[in-house]
């Protein structure tokens, strides 16, 4: 890992290695804020399908808006963002349904 420091404020950085970064791992069904912020916009409602890549969320944080975008292809189960609210980092913001198994 790795200290980063931006605007006086340090974050810590760390390698996702393939394994943990694909679609078979819990990561992969959940929208996670990537340092503390702000919600600007929730895009979408549980029950909304989704593809991989499509905004879920637009956050803000020191000044700058960023766009959260599904994991994998799926369904959204939670949204546990709302408009307004504050968050802190790695914050769980919207959850998408487990893939069925086939």
């Amino acid at each position: 890992g790795a200290i980063v420091r931006l605007n006086g404020r340090s974050f810590a950085l760390r390698r996702r290695d393939a394994a943990e970064a694909s679609a078979g791992s819990g990561g992969a069904n959940v929208v996670r804020a990537p340092m503390p912020g702000t919600v600007v916009v929730v895009h979408k409602r549980v029950g909304d399908k989704v593809q991989r890549g499509e905004t879920v969320v637009t956050i803000e944080s020191m000044k700058l808006q960023m766009k959260l975008d599904a994991p994998r292809d799926g369904e959204i189960a939670e949204i546990a963002a709302r408009e307004g609210e504050g968050f802190d980092k790695d914050a769980v913001l919207a959850r998408l349904a487990a893939p069925a198994e086939g």
